[in-house]
Order: C-alpha cells, then sequence, then structure tokens
C-alpha cells in the first residue's frame, strides 16, 4: 500500500481521533476500590480524555507523594478499565508494593524535567522529542512494580506530557510488526512483553518523533478538518482504526506523502 496526499490523510486522522472512545475513567477513592467495592461505585467518569490528562498530570507532579501514588494507581486504573478481570488485581499490587523511596525518586525527576524550559529537545539519530522521553533512561532504574516495560511507562510519559508523548502499547506495536510498517515493527517483543531497553526506548523516540511530526504537518494544512493535534491525537487515531478500519490504520501507520 502506497501513501496518500496529506489532504487525505488528515481527513482520516481527524475523523479517527473524533471517533476515539476509550473510556474518559479515573478512580477518586482507592481505597474503597481495593476493599472489594464495585469498581464503577468508585469510577469518575469525565466529558472527555482531556479532563483525565489534566487530573492525572496534577496527581503526577504534585509534592506529595500520595497524590503521586494516586496518579500512577490512575495511570493503571485508566489503562486497564476495559479488562475488568486484572483491572483491581494490578492496581492492588501496585499500591501494596511501591515504596516511600520509588515514589519520592520518581517525584523528583518529573520536578526537574517539569522545570525545564524547552519541551522538546532534538535526540541524535531519532529526531525531536519530548523532553520527558529521558525519563525512559531512568525508570528502569527505580525498579517500580508495574511500570517496567514499555506499555504503561508510554502512558505515564503521555499524561505527563500528550503533546510530545503517544502510548505504545502492544496492540499498535503486534499490528505494525504484522504489516511491517517501520518505526514500531522494529520493537523487539519477548513474551509479549516490550521492555525497556536501550533498543526499545530508541524505538520509541523514533515513534515519538513521528507522532510529534503528523500532528505538525497536519495542524499547518490549511485546508485541515482538525487543529491543535498532538501526539497523542495521532497514536489514538492509529488505535481506534485497528479495530475499525484496518485499511486506514494501515494508511495512517505509512504516514502523508512527502511534500
Amino acid at each position: 500500500m502506497q501513501k496518500i496526499e496529506l489532504e487525505e490523510y488528515a481527513r482520516i486522522l481527524c475523523l479517527a481521533k473524533s471517533e476515539y472512545s476509550y473510556p474518559c475513567v479515573t478512580c477518586f477513592d482507592f481505597d474503597a476500590f481495593l476493599q472489594g467495592a464495585s469498581p464503577v461505585a468508585y469510577r469518575r467518569k469525565h466529558g472527555n480524555m482531556l479532563e483525565v490528562e489534566e487530573l492525572i498530570k496534577r496527581q503526577l507532579v504534585s509534592h506529595d507523594l500520595e497524590e503521586v501514588k494516586d496518579g500512577l494507581s490512575n495511570v493503571l486504573f485508566w489503562g486497564f478499565a476495559t479488562f475488568p478481570l486484572v483491572w483491581r488485581k494490578n492496581v492492588r499490587e501496585f499500591r501494596r508494593d511501591v515504596s516511600y523511596e520509588q515514589l519520592k525518586d520518581l517525584s523528583v525527576l518529573i520536578a526537574r524535567l517539569e522545570s525545564f524550559d524547552h519541551r522538546e529537545m532534538t535526540v541524535k539519530g531519532v529526531g525531536n522529542v519530548g523532553h520527558y522521553f529521558m525519563l525512559l533512561h531512568y525508570i528502569p532504574s527505580l525498579n517500580m512494580p508495574k511500570f517496567s516495560q514499555m506499555s504503561f511507562t508510554s502512558k505515564l510519559l503521555m499524561f505527563l506530557s500528550p503533546s510530545t508523548n503517544p502510548v505504545l502499547d502492544s496492540r499498535i506495536a503486534e499490528f505494525a510488526i504484522d504489516m511491517g510498517i517501520p518505526p514500531v515493527s522494529n520493537i523487539k517483543i519477548q513474551n509479549k512483553t516490550m521492555k525497556l531497553n536501550k533498543f526499545n526506548r530508541r524505538i520509541y523516540g523514533e515513534w515519538s518523533s513521528w507522532c510529534i511530526d503528523v500532528a505538525r504537518q497536519v495542524n499547518e494544512l490549511p485546508s485541515s478538518p482538525c487543529r491543535d493535534l498532538r501526539a497523542v491525537d495521532v497514536e489514538r487515531a492509529v488505535f481506534y482504526c485497528i479495530d475499525a478500519d484496518r485499511d486506514a490504520a494501515v494508511k495512517l501507520l505509512l504516514g502523508p506523502t512527502p511534500k
């Protein structure tokens, strides 16, 4: 399949973005949720994903470590929202196993990155990425429960900076591998897990740079049907199309023809 013109690409991307419908939920009482109450009883339903992003970002950048813990728990709560059989289990294990030292070390790293003046940087051989890309290099040393592989670590980065950090989960990775579409098709999956090794961190950087560039191209198109696209919006459009329209997902992953 060949790449398509930017105008048609923008139409498909913007339509898929508008159709993306992953649950817009967070939890407002983890103690009650983990004591056995129905997840629905303690699920906060938001009007859109922007509200979810703002709440979780506020928790993650807080100087209160309990808030940071809730923010990380909400990354898991949101990410497992469509997997009810493991929803509670994963949140419970994280809250049980994470240590004060791990939360403190992560909070210090986030505070340092939040203080950066420049939100994008150029990585040699990778391209333009968000400054939170650097967090991928430090996360493995923290041994943070549930955040030791690419899928949920990329979700953490996304909530910290959705404009520059898309999610890279198994659904997108496996589809890209099946279709043979780089850069994501180059990711290494072992035992159904994308480890946070040096090679996979580089592929995530290339994926982020690609999403940032696609969003910029569509935003700059005078006839674009949508504006203010972010890296995460490009990823979500692909994610939606993998289930709804696989041909469209292939077209999106191939990217538009160069101008």
